[in-house]
């Protein structure tokens, strides 16, 4: 669907409100949330403070790149929504295409909802050969507007930490 300026944004006291507002909003008690590990440290806090279930998918070093194998495993009947953050906190990786694709068909395959974590969304680096690289933006993908809750800060776009302002927007 078409989200709305009226209707589909809040604005929060910081990016972390915006984080529990978006778990409180969606998750029940027993419902698990996948969680991509090394993690901003609120992500667990939220979960379990909404009565959900954290369960963690490591993204290895050097790459950070989604383990398809491993993120497939871990969705069950009880999974209720997944957090992604790219560019990455604490890495930098930034996600390809492919891996918000993947993240994006395994969310609909599975009827859960993503949380995209896009606070560093212009804090881009460049590659090992100079390519800047490019911060893809789930909500954006066919089907993926009504099941994705979107994150901002201005804190972090810029870098003005002691503005405690963020939004999310989504369905």
């Amino acid at each position: 669907g078409k989200l709305s300026i009226e209707e589909n944004i809040m604005v929060t006291t910081s990016g972390t409100e915006a984080i529990y507002s978006a778990f409180q909003a969606i998750v029940d008690p027993g419902d698990e949330v996948i969680v991509f590990q090394p993690f901003f440290p609120w992500y667990i806090p939220a979960v379990r403070m909404a009565g959900g279930v954290p369960v963690c998918v490591t993204l290895r070093s050097p790459t950070f790149a989604i383990d398809f194998d491993e993120l497939r495993a871990k969705f069950t009947s009880r999974t209720k929504a997944v957090i992604f953050n790219t560019p990455h906190n604490p890495t930098g990786h930034v996600a390809t295409a492919e891996e918000i694709q993947g993240l994006a068909g395994l969310c609909k395959e599975h009827d859960a909802m993503l949380i995209s974590d896009e606070v560093y969304e212009h804090m881009l680096f460049h590659t090992a050969d100079g390519e800047r690289r490019k911060h893809h933006r789930v909500a954006h993908l066919d089907g993926m507007a009504d099941r994705t809750l979107t994150i901002g800060s201005a804190s972090k776009m810029f870098s003005l930490t002691g503005w405690r302002v963020g939004w999310i927007y989504g369905p």
